[in-house]
């Protein structure tokens, strides 16, 4: 009995221990989600903020999400994702210290996720002819509308990262 009640207590401590520090490489990728969303915060009031990613052993996926007061129609929406998923990336990929943690070298966009929350000046979700919300996952975007009935978001469009970087790059071509 007495030995089940010590490897039990090693066990809590070992697991109370060992996730109470945060490790180096989850620091390194907190500094580099943090600094996107202080930039974020610099240009547009936010709502809410939260960065995190698969982070246990090694850096596999990095992820911000933010909640802005904006108001976008999907062209917009695509483009405020796409300048910020180019700007992470370019963040990660050049940031040494981070280098030897990542799973993948370069990081691409299959290896971060955004999601972009719109609101209106009061804080409130858009109406239904704006963007509610943009999401970068798995390398695709995902576009939501509000549904006035219903707490729940529309599903407005999705497409390929490659497609709405094209798209987004064509704009600022012209």
């Amino acid at each position: 009995m007495l030995q089940i009640l010590k490897y039990s207590i090693f066990l809590f401590l070992m697991f109370f221990i060992g996730c109470s520090q945060e490790s180096k490489h989850a620091q390194l990728a907190d500094e580099i989600s943090y600094s996107l969303i202080t930039d974020i915060s610099k240009k547009y009031p936010m709502h809410y903020y939260c960065a995190s990613g698969q982070l246990m052993t090694n850096v596999n996926t990095m992820s911000v999400d933010v909640g802005i007061v904006k108001l976008c129609n999907v062209e917009e929406a695509r483009k405020l994702v796409v300048n910020y998923a180019e700007e992470y990336l370019y963040r990660i990929n050049h940031n040494e210290k981070i280098r030897p943690y990542l799973t993948k070298y370069p990081f691409t966009y299959k290896e971060i996720d955004l999601l972009f929350g719109f609101f209106d000046k009061d804080q409130k979700r858009p109406d239904p002819n704006y963007v509610v919300m943009v999401s970068l996952l798995n390398g695709d975007l995902y576009y939501y509308k509000k549904n006035p009935s219903s707490p729940r978001h529309d599903f407005i469009h999705k497409e390929p990262y490659e497609e709405a970087l094209k798209i987004a790059n064509q704009g600022n071509l012209e």
